[in-house]
């Protein structure tokens, strides 16, 4: 968590939405929930259901509260891609720590945050 914190939360409260986030949130706000399933359906339909619930919990008010959630869910993924390289490289610690920070300290979050 340290290594994702110093990465990237360092700067959760002054980065706004990514790119992305704003067509997700105007169709949240202006057609609700059913709208998400409904933009989804017809080539993302789990898409659909993980916005909707997403956005009912964490809403579009606050950008810092998606980029806690987004590093969360970061932090997550790393340490999943830590256990599996875990499994295959039992005895062989350093590359099971340096793919997991490898994984932690890219980029992932490239796309600029519009404000």
């Amino acid at each position: 968590m340290l290594v994702a914190g110093l990465s990237y939360g360092l700067l959760f409260n002054r980065l706004g939405y990514y790119w992305t986030k704003w067509p997700i949130l105007w169709i949240a706000n202006r057609l609700g929930p059913e709208g998400l399933a409904l933009y989804f359906e017809t080539n993302r339909p789990f898409w659909g259901l993980i916005y909707r619930l997403t956005t009912s919990l964490l809403g579009g008010d606050y950008p810092w509260v998606w980029q806690i959630f987004g590093l969360t869910l970061h932090w997550l993924a790393g340490c999943g891609l830590w256990m599996t390289v875990r499994l295959v490289w039992p005895k062989r610690k350093p590359p099971r720590c340096g793919a997991g920070c490898f994984f932690l300290i890219y980029p992932v979050f490239a796309s600029l945050p519009s404000r």
